[in-house]
């Protein structure tokens, strides 16, 4: 369709909110949004009512310190919403899971990666093995390494409780704005930035779990 017509609704002014939103068709198929709302320093998720969105019922899904930004949704295999995000106030990626379709609470709100600051830009789909892939930034441990790195992030359950990580780029200035999609054979595609040599970077995984990569430059004209 040409969207000639489009429909704009507020579904959220409570103060200042909708910063490092994500979007997902959940299994109902109405929209399932995540968002940061900066006022109070919550992860907040909005589940639309109808398929323009007109109208949604709006939850605080972790209000625990500062969390929230960074914000990227997906729906898992059992229909439900997975969320990944930064937890600003302790430097860590998190991962929460919705316990029904319209996400009103969530449960296994886990930290999967403390190592340094790490969730940064982060983005989740759903992977082939039906759980959810991440990619994300990270700035790691000065005393191990000094350099900033583009990591993945592979749930092994629903929830994310249990998952693995692999480092797949690291150089000045790596992975800060990545986005990640798998295609219908279940290989996974990482954009992501440079930001010291102004170049936009993408990753292919030469397996599913993402343990091996290539990476190329896809524009260096900056």
């Amino acid at each position: 369709k040409s969207c000639s017509q489009i429909s704009i609704t507020t579904l959220d002014s409570e103060g200042d909110v909708g910063k490092y939103t994500s979007i997902a068709l959940g299994q109902d198929g109405y929209g399932l949004i995540s968002y940061y709302d900066a006022t109070n320093k919550d992860l907040k998720i909005a589940h639309c009512s109808n398929n323009a969105c007109t109208n949604a019922t709006i939850q605080t899904i972790d209000n625990v310190g500062n969390v929230g930004t960074h914000t990227s949704v997906t729906i898992g295999s059992d229909g439900l919403g997975i969320i990944s995000y930064y937890d600003l106030g302790i430097g860590v990626l998190r991962v929460a899971h919705c316990l029904n379709v319209v996400c009103s609470e969530a449960d296994k709100i886990t930290r999967v990666d403390q190592d340094g600051d790490a969730g940064k830009g982060s983005s989740i789909a759903l992977g082939v093995n039906g759980f959810g892939i991440i990619s994300y930034y990270a700035f790691p441990n000065p005393f191990i390494s000094a350099l900033p790195q583009l990591r993945s992030l592979h749930c092994l359950d629903v929830f994310c409780s249990t998952y693995t990580k692999r480092l797949l780029d690291t150089g000045l200035e790596i992975g800060e704005d990545s986005s990640l999609t798998v295609d219908q054979y279940g290989y996974v595609f990482i954009s992501y930035s440079i930001e010291f040599d102004k170049d936009l970077e993408v990753q292919f995984c030469t397996d599913v779990l993402c343990e091996r990569g290539n990476h190329f430059d896809l524009d260096v004209s900056g």
